[in-house]
């Protein structure tokens, strides 16, 4: 007794399954129901309640006091970020001028502690910088 399992599968089933799936695993209505005005509805979900009120910012900016961030040409600080975030004019790490249409509603400067604003002091070539070998040797390197 031999048993054919087939070992090719044809894109176009891996298409048809990939775009049935999800319609598959939706909680799918199965009797009408009283919604809070007295209507029937379909509705899976009618009795649910959701937030009122939607709120869009950033959960994790990284300003010109990371090094990574200013390593890809971040030259903006802080204090820069929250004003941009607010809806203000700022100048923008290419040099224009620039703001955001609509203001955000949060902000989270999300710089890394460990060498925290060591860019900008490597980019003025800050005394406190330059007189450390290791401090010296890295504003080298970062401006090369």
């Amino acid at each position: 007794m031999s048993i054919h399992i087939p070992t090719k599968i044809t894109l176009s089933k891996i298409l048809l399954t990939s775009l049935l799936v999800p319609f598959a695993l939706q909680a799918a209505p199965t009797e009408l129901k009283d919604s809070h005005d007295g209507r029937k509805t379909y509705a899976p979900y009618n009795e649910d309640t959701f937030p009122d009120n939607v709120y869009f910012g950033d959960t994790h900016l990284h300003t010109s006091y990371s090094v990574d961030a200013a390593l890809f040409g971040a030259t903006i600080g802080p204090d820069a970020a929250y004003r941009f975030a607010k809806g203000q004019v700022v100048k923008s790490s290419t040099g224009l001028e620039t703001r955001l249409e609509r203001p955000l509603d949060f902000l989270v400067v999300a710089d890394h502690a460990e060498n925290l604003g060591l860019a900008p002091l490597m980019s003025t070539e800050d005394p406190m910088v330059m007189n450390n070998p290791w401090g010296a040797k890295l504003t080298k390197l970062y401006k090369s």
